[in-house]
């Protein structure tokens, strides 16, 4: 992931509901492409959904 991929990803695993806002300026594409992201040790099931 690129470093606000990964800024975004973060802030998801960390907030309460596990959700985070994705800025205009983030792709996207990497969380609609596959179903699980490998992370810093842990694979974690990811979804995007429009608000």
């Amino acid at each position: 992931m690129s470093s606000g991929q990964q800024e975004v990803f973060v802030s998801a695993v960390n907030s309460e509901d596990n959700d985070a806002w994705i800025s205009e300026e983030v792709s996207y594409g990497v969380w609609i492409d596959y179903e699980y992201v490998e992370y810093n040790g842990g694979s974690y099931e990811v979804a995007v959904s429009g608000a």
